[in-house]
């Protein structure tokens, strides 16, 4: 039986594989094999860069346009040598629409943030780190930047760092007429219910949150309530989640359409309190995904009781459930011990559990 191969394969169908592969892999694994292979390598435009070895970024250099570079990646320090020379190409500076930075240094980082306004395309901006910066004012000058329309084309923003200062609005952020930019999806951890609910004034585009840290805190009463349609917390351990702050903070949200919470509170495992909360503040809330950790023993038959009304499964029809394990040991007279380790809720076919 004949074996297909690679150059047995379509124009289309290599051009959709290259998608999956970082340039550098497809110049260094396919350059040179062939003049039908080059040219493909050559004209494809959705070009993401990943900076790794010197010698990876020397070849990429010599065989291609840096110019078409559409996405990048820099992990390093020691990259920021090529990034800067990448600045002083035009067409990289109009065509890349997304940067992924992870744990350059303090230094090289603050330096980079007030040239992110050069980029004419950037849609996407991931910032990963796991020590702080010293200089920590850095990102909210980045929200500022953002919020001034600075990084006019930005849609997506995730900051996943340490120790960063809260925002606060700058005096030009405040004494905008009516803020305009177009960030849409925001991955902020950890974040504050303060801090979002100040961030929802300042981005009237925002439509998608997600913090995967946490905390409650006090809010501020904004006139303009926020236009978030999709929203994923997980509170914190430390962080006091109760139905008061809970609900103060949704009614900031009242176009939620879709809600996702991990808790580690049992108090928050009532169905009636939050049937309350849902009709009086996310009124128009389709999807509602939610994960209770509860390590005491407790009366589960009571606690499912509350969400057996006709507002869960009629009117929403969702349906609730809950993890039952036994721990403890199996030895003579020891007392077996029983924990509901998880409670969450389903839709008809679908189990909203991490």
């Amino acid at each position: 039986m004949n074996q297909s191969k690679l150059l047995d394969l379509p124009n289309e169908l290599l051009i959709e594989i290259f998608q999956y592969f970082d340039v550098s892999q497809l110049y260094v694994s396919l350059y040179g094999l062939s003049i039908r292979l080059n040219n493909l390598v050559n004209k494809w435009h959705s070009k993401h860069l990943t900076f790794n070895t010197i010698e990876t970024i020397d070849f990429v250099r010599q065989h291609t346009d840096l110019g078409q570079i559409r996405s990048l990646s820099i992990s390093n320090s020691d990259q920021m040598v090529l990034l800067n020379e990448l600045f002083n190409i035009p067409g990289f500076l109009r065509n890349c629409q997304a940067l992924f930075i992870y744990d350059i240094i303090p230094l090289d980082f603050i330096d980079l943030v007030p040239r992110l306004t050069l980029f004419q395309s950037l849609k996407s901006l991931s910032v990963i780190r796991n020590v702080e910066i010293s200089y920590p004012e850095v990102y909210n000058n980045l929200f500022n930047m953002i919020i001034c329309k600075r990084i006019p084309a930005l849609k997506y923003l995730q900051l996943t760092v340490p120790c960063r200062v809260q925002f606060r609005p700058s005096r030009l952020s405040l004494s905008l007429p009516t803020p305009s930019n177009n960030l849409e999806q925001l991955i902020l951890n950890p974040a504050t219910s303060a801090e979002l609910s100040s961030l929802f004034g300042f981005l009237p585009s925002l439509n998608r949150v997600s913090a995967d840290s946490f905390y409650f805190g006090h809010l501020h009463d904004f006139p303009t309530k926020a236009k978030i349609t999709h929203l994923k917390i997980r509170v914190s351990r430390s962080s006091d989640a109760t139905f008061d702050n809970l609900a103060v903070f949704l009614a900031e949200t009242p176009q939620l359409k879709s809600f996702s919470l991990r808790a580690f509170n049992r108090h928050l495992a009532d169905g009636k309190k939050l049937e309350h909360i849902i009709q009086k503040n996310i009124p128009l809330l389709k999807k509602f995904q939610f994960e209770f950790l509860i390590s005491e023993v407790i009366d589960i038959d009571k606690i499912m009781t509350t969400f057996r009304t006709n507002f869960w499964l009629n009117i929403k029809q969702w349906l609730v459930n809950y993890d039952y394990k036994v721990s403890g040991t199996k030895l003579p007279g020891f007392i077996q011990r029983h924990r509901v380790d998880k409670f969450f809720c389903i839709d008809i076919c679908t189990i909203f559990l991490e």
